[in-house]
């Protein structure tokens, strides 16, 4: 009886598949990297479509129009005004028309001229003030030292206008240091002690120069208490203009005209000190008009008015002291 094939050949293995298949066939899903960046994971690459073959186009060109806002407007009559008042330095106008008026003020009530106007009535003494106050039920005990022969002549116009209204317009903004010797450096007193000589040599000059000396001339004291009180009023009166001359110029004028017009601002400086010693002699006047300069330039790069304050002083008391020896 024939045997089955089975039942005498051996038994054969199962062929294997390829290696490539068996490898897709038995690798599940790829587990990716935890910190892998996932956008720079590959993705299949799929076949592009063609790209049209691009064709010249003609150029033209093409102007756009400008936009609304470059469009210049016609300038106004309201529009120019407006410009104008805008670029004016009205600060340095007003100090300026201040300065001038007060001055010219001041010349008229020197003068005296009651052709138009009775200018006296604004010489202005403490006498004048005691009376005032003891209308109003002022106690004499408090104003009755101001009729003392020796404030006869300090000048109260002066200290109201050029010293108490210019400070008080400039309080609420004052540069304190103007006053003080923190921006004095030492070689400044040198400054000050050359120009106290040249006021010497002028105070002496004035001697020899009949105009000035028909003006300065002697105290005409003869004994130490009246040359003494000769001295103490002459010094009451300087320092009631002194202090306010400096300050309305070389602070109230010349700070305001500097700031609009930093480079010839400041000659507006001399031209008023000059402009109000025209009443003077001429050799007085081309004399403040040099002092001016020369301190205008001072207080303009110190920013301090301590040395024109002291050399102005020093002027003034040296021409007292000439009028007692003469």
């Amino acid at each position: 009886m024939p045997r089955k094939k089975s039942d005498t050949a051996p038994s054969e293995k199962p062929k294997r598949a390829p290696a490539s298949r068996r490898v897709a066939k038995m690798s599940g899903p790829e587990q990716r990297d935890l910190f892998e960046d996932q956008s720079l994971v590959e993705s299949p690459k799929t076949a592009k479509p063609p790209v049209a073959s691009k064709t010249a186009k003609p150029r033209t060109r093409t102007t756009k129009a400008p936009p609304a806002a470059a469009v210049r407007k016609p300038a106004t009559a309201a529009t120019t005004t407006k410009q104008y008042i805008q670029t004016v330095p009205y600060l340095s106008v007003l100090v300026a028309a201040y300065v001038a008026l007060v001055l010219a003020w001041d010349a008229f009530v020197t003068i005296n001229d009651n052709r138009t106007v009775n200018w006296s009535v604004f010489q202005w003494r403490p006498v004048n003030l005691q009376a005032l106050l003891e209308s109003l039920q002022c106690p004499h005990f408090l104003v009755g030292w101001m009729s003392g022969s020796l404030f006869a002549q300090v000048d109260l116009f002066k200290l109201l206008l050029w010293l108490a209204i210019p400070v008080a317009i400039c309080l609420w903004r004052m540069d304190w240091d103007y006053f003080t010797t923190r921006r004095v450096k030492h070689s400044d007193w040198w400054f000050l002690g050359g120009i106290c000589v040249l006021a010497v040599v002028a105070i002496i000059s004035v001697k020899f120069i009949p105009a000035l000396a028909q003006i300065y001339g002697t105290s005409g004291q003869t004994t130490f208490s009246g040359q003494l009180a000769f001295l103490i009023r002459q010094v009451l009166w300087v320092l009631s203009w002194l202090l306010g001359w400096e300050f309305m110029h070389r602070y109230f004028l010349l700070r305001r005209v500097s700031m609009d017009f930093p480079r010839f601002g400041w000659l507006l400086v001399p031209l008023a000190e000059g402009s109000y010693h025209l009443l003077k002699p001429w050799p007085e006047t081309l004399a403040m008009v040099a002092f001016s300069v020369v301190m205008t330039q001072y207080a303009l790069r110190r920013k301090n008015l301590v040395i024109p304050f002291l050399a102005h002083l020093a002027v003034e008391l040296f021409l007292i002291v000439g009028m007692m020896i003469w």
